[in-house]
């Protein structure tokens, strides 16, 4: 028996049962001890990160000995301990375990919802691709094989390196999905995330052709309301800014066409995210400010511009002379205007208006770029010619520019244009000695362990 529960629990001979795509265990006893140790890891003191994964690596034990309703507890607590980690990677986890064990429950719907919150194109490949296999099985067992069928291409997508075990597995999966389609027809066609979370259907807004008006129609196509609306902007947070047929002012509704708030005359009106809007008022035609639905103007226009919807109680926008910061939803400065650009890029490619679900955003000063969190606090020092955000860390490449820096004394030394990567806390993962940045990817990706995650 491994010291470590979860690395006995990954080398188990896992089997995915052709007919019913669950997993299935010969021996029972590696797993009982694996419970056993989780146990008395969970006797003593400890993080939160360490209560997460105990919680949920006990979770996975519960499930797989068939006592659920044990499982169901370990899990739940498991993505408590987990939120309070602030950590995006973790949470996911846990919340990919909570949903396996509603899943073997029969708790089909609650193991849709944990499995949409634990999605995100934030999380490294691997683990995305493990928690596409697995919601793929959940929609199986439902008889959703369109659904099925699209969540196993994503994971193999993701892990397309033929002959491994994961790439068998998905293609076991896909066979299932293609017999019982054949047998039973492909299901229903696929939700939506507002479906999977149970939220209300967004209404989105439509032209009538014969009248100019807009209306808004639900995805099924049938018109909830209008057409009354001279011009009309899409739901965000649930509210909508119109102006109706005729009139001068614009008003705020609800998703059932119910004004909430008095019309006024703006230039223009940004979206509604937290509760907030950004609005340009007649009288302030070179500045914005926020607003609440009722009209309360929260961050007053003090020559802000191109303001972008607050997330994580932050707002990322442009002062008069061309510097960018952030202020907070009470107008205090979060960050300050000490940037020439907000220029967030993932490693897959993704460019971000602002901050990151991670709380992370890459900055520009003078040319040279670093990454900031939502405290203002430089976790990258801004000194590198490019930095992308990786799931593990952050991607860099030096600078090969002859002119001094102030910061060059935070870079971390190599040849001028190569690629390397950091940690998370800003320290070297891999020291810059690639040429390209698809060679710093392909190193990291060959450090990575190929275990199979335990969900």
């Amino acid at each position: 028996m491994t010291a470590d529960p979860e690395a006995a629990l990954s080398a188990l001979p896992w089997r995915l049962d052709p007919e019913t795509l669950r997993e299935s265990i010969d021996d029972r006893e590696p797993v009982d001890a694996a419970r056993a140790a989780l146990t008395s890891q969970l006797a003593l003191p400890g993080s939160d990160a360490a209560r997460s994964r105990q919680y949920g690596l006990r979770s996975v034990a519960h499930r797989l000995l068939g006592e659920l309703d044990a499982a169901l507890d370990d899990g739940k607590r498991a993505v408590e301990a987990a939120d309070l980690t602030g950590s995006m990677r973790r949470t996911a986890i846990a919340r990919a375990r909570l949903a396996h064990a509603y899943q073997a429950a029969g708790q089909h719907a609650a193991a849709d919802r944990e499995y949409a919150l634990a999605a995100s194109d934030d999380l490294p490949d691997r683990l995305r691709a493990a928690i596409h296999l697995q919601t793929g099985t959940c929609c199986f067992e439902q008889g959703r094989n369109i659904e099925a069928c699209e969540h196993f291409e994503k994971a193999l997508a993701l892990r397309p390196d033929a002959g491994s075990d994961f790439v068998q597995t998905v293609e076991t999966a896909l066979e299932a999905v293609l017999m019982h389609a054949t047998l039973r027809g492909w299901g229903p066609y696929r939700r939506t995330r507002p479906e999977l979370l149970g939220q209300e259907p967004v209404p989105v807004c439509v032209r009538d052709a014969s009248t100019g008006r807009w209306s808004y129609r639900d995805p099924a196509g049938e018109q909830v309301i209008g057409p009354i609306f001279d011009e009309a902007k899409p739901f965000h947070d649930g509210k909508a800014w119109v102006r109706r047929a005729g009139a001068l002012g614009w008003e705020v509704i609800d998703q059932r066409g119910e004004s909430l708030s008095r019309p006024r005359r703006l230039r223009e009106a940004a979206p509604f995210s937290e509760g907030l809007s950004w609005v340009q008022p007649t009288d302030e035609p070179d500045s914005w400010q926020a607003i609440t639905v009722d009209g309360e103007v929260v961050v007053p226009a003090d020559g802000y511009l191109d303001p972008r919807p607050f997330r994580f109680g932050l707002s990322v926008l442009r002062r008069g002379d061309g510097v960018f910061g952030a202020i907070d939803r009470y107008g205090e400065v979060a960050v300050p205007f000490d940037y020439d650009r907000f220029c967030t890029a993932t490693a897959d490619g993704r460019h971000i208006l602002g901050f990151t679900a991670e709380r992370l955003a890459v900055v520009d000063r003078i040319g040279r770029r670093g990454v900031l969190d939502t405290a203002g606090r430089l976790v990258v020092p801004a000194c590198y010619a490019d930095v992308h955000i990786h799931p593990v860390g952050f991607l860099i490449k030096l600078d090969d520019s002859v002119y001094p820096h102030p910061s060059d004394a935070d870079k971390v030394p190599g040849e001028p244009g190569s690629w390397g990567a950091l940690k998370r806390d800003g320290s070297l993962l891999i020291e810059p000695r690639h040429e390209t940045r698809e060679g710093i990817l392909r190193d990291i990706d060959s450090r990575l362990r190929d275990s199979r995650a335990v969900l």
